[in-house]
């Protein structure tokens, strides 16, 4: 029932590519503002009322919904699994939504002092990116930039996809967990290693860099995403 749901925010809408951009980087700018009022010390460290954190948080949700489903439905065609590009975009959509929720769980955990990370050292994370465990969400324990509303969110959208891959299609199970596997990974890497220890640090090194990130990792993702919406259409 739930994924129905999901799916029908997305299908039953008449919206243009560019007021579903719109939506999504409106999203990404409420939840800068809730993480500075509810989301806790944590969230004031990192979000704040500025321009350049508005200018990531407003690309941030548009990068998730349009790369995430240009990866998700490139690795399921290379695997051979038959699911549709509006079906993956349509869930990915309506889960931005949960971006509206992670502050509330960024703050109760601020509040109540529960623990959701493990710091290690640098070099010891960088080897973690390259293990296995980077394929599950469980290497966001040990991810310094998260926090426990974006583990939640991270969660709940690995479960939805487990059940629209594998109880909702019937695909097969051990090549629906490979792509939604490497699809995080894909995902998790473009967000945390290879901009925080990459291009934050030796190219660009600026507060701003972080959203024109976003930005063009968006534009051929939203390409990928309509040309294929098209040409499934047809």
């Amino acid at each position: 029932m739930e994924n129905k749901f999901l799916e029908s925010i997305w299908k039953d809408s008449k919206l243009s590519l560019f007021r579903k951009v719109l939506i999504l980087g409106l999203i990404g700018v409420v939840r800068n503002i809730l993480e500075v009022l509810v989301g806790g010390g944590w969230a004031r460290a990192w979000f704040s009322i500025s321009w350049d954190v508005f200018l990531t948080m407003f690309f941030y949700p548009i990068f998730l919904c349009f790369f995430g489903s240009m990866v998700l439905h490139f690795l399921s065609r290379g695997f051979g699994l038959d699911i549709k590009m509006k079906r993956i975009f349509s869930v990915l959509f309506a889960l931005q939504l949960v971006h509206l929720l992670i502050p509330f769980f960024d703050g109760l955990a601020w509040k109540y002092n529960i623990p959701f990370h493990f710091f290690i050292a640098p070099s010891l994370y960088l080897k973690l990116v390259f293990s296995p465990l980077v394929l599950t969400p469980l290497i966001l324990l040990f991810t310094w930039p998260t926090s426990p509303g974006i583990d939640v969110a991270w969660l709940f959208t690995s479960i939805m996809f487990l059940k629209i891959y594998i109880r909702d299609l019937g695909l097969p199970p051990i090549k629906s967990l490979l792509v939604l596997a490497l699809s995080f990974y894909a995902v998790y890497m473009s967000i945390y290693p290879v901009y925080v220890f990459f291009l934050n640090e030796v190219v660009m090194g600026s507060d701003y860099m972080f959203g024109l990130f976003f930005l063009l990792m968006s534009v051929p993702s939203i390409i990928y995403v309509k040309v294929m919406e098209e040409r499934e259409g047809r």
